[in-house]
């Protein structure tokens, strides 16, 4: 039958010889010569050309002299003896087929289904077979192996050279090196019934292993690592992978990245020890080294260009969408860390404008899913140097920053924050909405003392604002930076201040030396000032600002436009220690003064008007002496 699935050109049939000579009473003296020859013979869609093999039997010893056939893709040749009294044989072959496309054509055998070859793979071996009683065949062959141009679950290589050795169905692989265009794997290879077990060291780019893990969580962390001209990976690695599934692996070894970009982030190296399946991967003693020479903060302020983190353990869970992160500690900007887990919390903290890098410490853990809802990291900051913070549309300078930052389900909560600015202390609360993509809602506390009013002054843009310490508290909350979303509360007092070198008060002082003459006490420090006030909608309403200076007193109401940056201001003057007079009965108003304030938050119009009467009636606090100023405490 299976003759007649052959045929040859017309004229041209095998040749076949056969010499035999022996006695047939004694089997063992018979002695077979053969020899077959041909020069072209097709089945299946094959053509084999110039096929030729002879030997002969004698003494129980079957002798291949020579075995030799070609194909349009290279040609094979043997020798191989087999004695029959012990069931055993040996052989060598030196192949060039296409045995891929033989084995498919020939027999139905689909072998080495995850390789593509361009070329056929040159294969020079020796072997030995032997039988047991059962009829069961013992085979071991050794050689090498040699194949360019190929590729492995479409991955593409330029070369594979390997010694090896199989008995029955298990395969050993040595001095294994497969070349890629960017890189080069060497190692062993062993594959025992359906394991295949490997211990390599490679520097192949990471998409070479993307075929490994496709359609896994970890191939779309692969595809973010982008790689320069100067990129390289290192691996050692030692593992398992199921011969029937090259996606279900287990590896364990070190990992060395250079010069790489991660999530937009750059990293001069990232190293580590790991051991990962499809899965899940645990990564350990992780040393990351950041590159911060085009980094924005780095080339506006300064500083280094490169930061040293070390990692404890990293945790990928792909089942359950988490990362876990334990004990992230080093000098860096933190917006970089971030973003290399969530980029879209990254986006937030990069509104904290570090000068320098601070000291920071970390745990937690991620939830890379959908939602989000199981994200619990916690960051210590403690810095230093200086920082910038918008803030009513200003950049905020705090120097000695320190606070605890929890990144939680859309939300980053920052407590214990305390720093310096404006030549004073600072503490407070923050917290952020960041599970909206259009907008980032905020909310928070900041309690200050005695910041000195100069400062504030040179800013906020208010020129003539020569001294004064500021003291108070604001709880506000408000939407990305609209001024018209900005609501809040707080109380301020200023010590040892001139009220009129506040910008929006200092026009008054025209006015106030005009009423009073000689005595015009306008540069007199304020002994103390206070007012509790409300923001609504980006305006900011008072009405119970309250002053004194040696001689004077102050009160005063109305708003400011924090959005538009004018006033509607009604401030009182209570003048009648100054000017040696005493309220009477049917004089009540003389020695008080009122005066009207609108426009520009740093020129406003000032004007005197009629005073009116206050709605708290005598017990206003014009007619009396002010409090003494305190610092507002938390």
């Amino acid at each position: 039958q299976e003759i007649k699935k052959w045929s040859w050109p017309e004229k041209k049939p095998p040749l076949l010889k056969l010499y035999i000579e022996g006695d047939i009473d004694k089997p063992d003296s018979i002695r077979l010569d053969f020899v077959f020859q041909a020069k072209e013979l097709e089945s299946r869609g094959i053509t084999l050309r110039n096929i030729k093999f002879k030997g002969d039997y004698n003494h129980r010893l079957i002798t291949l002299d020579k075995f030799e056939l070609e194909d349009e893709s290279g040609k094979i040749t043997a020798r191989a003896d087999y004695h029959t009294s012990l069931s055993s044989g040996r052989f060598e072959a030196n192949s060039s087929l296409h045995l891929q496309r033989l084995a498919r054509n020939m027999f139905g055998y689909d072998i080495l289904q995850q390789l593509t070859f361009s070329t056929s793979p040159r294969i020079d071996c020796t072997g030995t077979i032997s039988f047991d009683k059962n009829f069961t065949p013992d085979l071991y062959i050794s050689g090498t192996a040699k194949v360019d141009d190929f590729s492995c679950l479409g991955s593409r290589f330029k070369s594979l050279a390997t010694d090896f050795s199989t008995r029955d169905d298990n395969i050993f692989l040595t001095g294994l090196r497969a070349a890629h265009p960017r890189g080069e794997l060497s190692g062993r290879i062993l594959v025992k019934n359906d394991d295949i077990r490997y211990e390599v060291d490679s520097d192949l780019p990471i998409d070479a292993y993307i075929p490994f893990v496709r359609d896994s969580p970890i191939e779309n962390a692969l595809k973010q690592v982008k790689f320069g001209e100067s990129s390289n990976v290192q691996i050692h690695a030692a593992g398992t992978i199921d011969k029937n599934n090259l996606t279900d692996w287990s590896s364990t070894g070190k990992l060395k990245l250079s010069n790489i970009i991660y999530r937009g982030v750059p990293l001069h190296e990232l190293a580590g020890d790991f051991e990962m399946n499809a899965t899940r991967s645990t990564y350990r003693n992780i040393i990351a080294d950041f590159d911060y020479r085009d980094y924005m903060l780095r080339k506006k302020h300064g500083g280094p260009t490169s930061a040293h983190v070390s990692i404890k353990s990293i945790s990928v869970d792909r089942n359950e969408d988490i990362v876990s992160i334990n004990d992230i500690r080093g000098t860096a900007w933190p917006a970089p860390i971030v973003r290399l887990f969530v980029p879209n919390v990254a986006n937030h903290v990069e509104n904290y404008k570090f000068h320098r890098p601070p000291s920071l410490r970390a745990t937690g853990q991620f939830d890379i899913g959908k939602n989000g809802k199981r994200t619990d990291f916690n960051i210590s900051v403690n810095n230093e140097g200086s920082m910038n913070y918008k803030f009513l549309e200003e950049s905020l300078t705090l120097r000695r920053l320190k606070a605890n930052v929890k990144i939680s389900n859309g939300r980053v909560n920052i407590d214990k924050l305390s720093f310096l600015s404006f030549n004073g202390s600072c503490s407070g609360q923050l917290e952020v909405l960041t599970s909206d993509p259009l907008h980032t809602r905020y909310s928070g506390g900041i309690q200050w003392q005695r910041l000195h009013l100069k400062d504030i002054g040179k800013l906020y843009n208010f020129g003539n604002a020569e001294r004064g310490l500021l003291t108070g508290r604001i709880d506000f909350e408000g939407q990305d930076n609209n001024m018209r979303s900005f609501n809040g509360k707080g109380s301020l007092s200023l010590e040892k201040g001139n009220l009129f070198s506040v910008p929006m008060l200092g026009p008054m002082s025209k006015l106030v030396g005009s009423v009073l003459g000689k005595r015009n006490p306008t540069e007199e420090t304020a002994k103390d000032a206070s007012s509790t006030f409300n923001i609504r909608s980006g305006v900011l309403y008072s009405n119970d600002f309250l002053a004194n200076t040696r001689s004077l007193k102050f009160t005063g109401e109305g708003s400011i436009d924090l959005e538009k940056k004018v006033i509607d201001i009604t401030m009182r003057m209570n003048a009648r220690g100054l000017l040696g007079l005493f309220a009477i009965p049917l004089r009540p108003l003389m020695g008080l003064f009122q005066f009207q304030g609108k426009g520009s938050l740093t020129s406003p119009e000032w004007q005197t008007t009629v005073f009116t009467k206050t709605s708290r009636g005598k017990n206003d606090p014009i007619y009396r002496k002010p409090p003494r100023a305190e610092e507002v405490k938390e």
